[in-house]
């Protein structure tokens, strides 16, 4: 596990999202920085909110709503609900298209 926090520069090139929809995505409580520097207002996210990024960055491009994203991390470990299961199969469909073309 990486142990390094991440510049929202950092963030965005890790994790394929780019500057303008990690602030989108704070704004919208979607991916919230794990701290703001309260005089520059500079978003810094923890090695954990990678996985977090990509996952929200390969459900935008399956069509999933962000008011659905924002409740994904938070199911994730229930296997058993719907919301859950909807999204690994656009999620998963989504890869398989990236892999194929």
């Amino acid at each position: 596990m990486e142990s390094a926090i991440r510049s929202i520069g950092e963030m965005a090139r890790d994790s394929v999202l780019g500057v303008s929809a990690l602030r989108f995505y704070d704004r919208a409580g979607v991916l919230v920085p794990a701290w703001v520097d309260p005089v520059s207002g500079y978003r810094w996210y923890s090695p954990e909110q990678l996985a977090e990024a990509r996952l929200s960055a390969r459900s935008r491009r399956a069509g999933i709503p962000l008011a659905d994203i924002r409740l994904v991390p938070a199911g994730w470990s229930s296997a058993a609900t719907d919301l859950v299961r909807h999204c690994s199969r656009r999620i998963g469909a989504v890869g398989a298209r990236s892999v194929e073309g």
